[in-house]
């Protein structure tokens, strides 16, 4: 199978991207189903939300106020969204495409999606589609698939494990090669190497589970 990395820039319009970057927070979420009308396209997707717990609550509040959110079903920093999304994300929706992780909306309001597709020309078509917007076009390769990640309520972590663990994601300790170390991060998250490293741990130990 085809699979696309691409990157969609922040656009203070944009639905999630907006709110992301205002509150500081990341939003992992999955689409289940969608339907297309003549001026817009609903999706129905869960996910989660990473952050402090005050700006999860202001994230919450935030989405509640935008007329494109239908219907929202809250478990802590779990989320169940029914929204009104611009035309143009139709093209994510197309037959045949799979989406092969949930989608990113980092605290700098970029999106980024990991798609999949039996053709090259449809992924690329996708790149195309949102050229207008400046999307970064990560890599497209062939490749098989071992899984499919799908979005579940995260373990109950403390604030420190999730702050810890979000900011070793958004500063590439788990990309390859890593782009940072723990002693690096400890500096950022100002704490001690081990005071870090407990935290990190901590909340490794409680998400490996769900993900296997």
């Amino acid at each position: 199978m085809w699979v696309i990395s691409i990157t969609i820039p922040y656009n203070k319009s944009s639905f999630f991207g907006f709110i992301a970057k205002k509150n500081n927070i990341t939003i992992f979420g999955y689409p289940h189903s969608h339907t297309l009308y003549s001026n817009h396209i609903r999706i129905l997707t869960s996910g989660f939300v990473i952050g402090t717990e005050k700006n999860i609550k202001q994230t919450i509040k935030d989405l509640k106020k935008d007329n494109r959110l239908l219907n929202i079903e809250i478990n802590k920093n779990h989320l169940i969204l029914d929204v009104k999304q611009h035309l143009m994300n139709k093209e994510l929706f197309q037959p045949g495409l799979l989406f092969i992780k949930p989608g990113i909306t980092t605290n700098k309001g970029e999106y980024i999606f990991e798609i999949g597709s039996w053709k090259r020309e449809q992924l690329i078509n996708i790149y195309k589609a949102y050229k207008i917007e400046n999307v970064k076009l990560n890599w497209i390769k062939k490749k098989k698939i071992s899984g499919i990640q799908i979005t579940t309520p995260t373990p109950n972590l403390t604030e420190k494990q999730k702050q810890a663990f979000k900011l070793a994601v958004e500063k590439g300790y788990y990309g390859y090669p890593r782009k940072i170390d723990i002693i690096q991060l400890s500096k950022e998250f100002n704490c001690s190497h081990s005071t870090f490293q407990f935290h990190l741990r901590n909340a490794e130990k409680k998400l490996m589970p769900t993900l296997l």
